[in-house]
Parts: structure tokens; C-alpha cells; sequence
């Protein structure tokens, strides 16, 4: 008998953490004034992203 590892509140929460994901990139491309700068900043973007998905979904990050 196979084992049923899907977890539907998991999977929901997968899906709101790439929905916020996408919303939090997308908004950072709109803040920057042109693509050079936005590639120039994407470092510091992906860190500021990681760190208020950490703070809204309750992950542990190492800083």
C-alpha cells in the first residue's frame, strides 16, 4: 500500500509563500528606476526578500 505524503495545508502554504515570492520581486522591479539598477541591487533584493519571508511565514534563516 503506498503512502500518501501530500500535505494539503502544506501545500497551501508553499503556494502563499510563492505568491508573496512573485509580489515582493515584482515590487522591487517597480521601486527600481530602470532594469540596470535593478540587476545592480539584485543581492541586496534577494536578502531583503529572504529575510520578510522569513518574518511573515516564521522560517528560521541563518542572518
Amino acid at each position: 500500500m503506498p503512502l500518501n505524503t501530500f500535505d494539503p495545508s502544506a501545500f497551501k502554504i508553499a503556494q502563499a509563500r510563492a505568491l508573496r515570492r512573485r509580489q515582493l520581486w515584482h515590487s522591487a522591479r517597480m521601486a527600481c528606476p530602470d532594469y540596470v539598477s535593478f540587476r545592480a541591487n539584485l543581492s541586496a533584493i534577494e536578502r531583503a526578500v529572504a529575510l520578510l519571508l522569513a518574518e511573515e511565514f516564521g522560517d528560521q534563516i541563518a542572518a
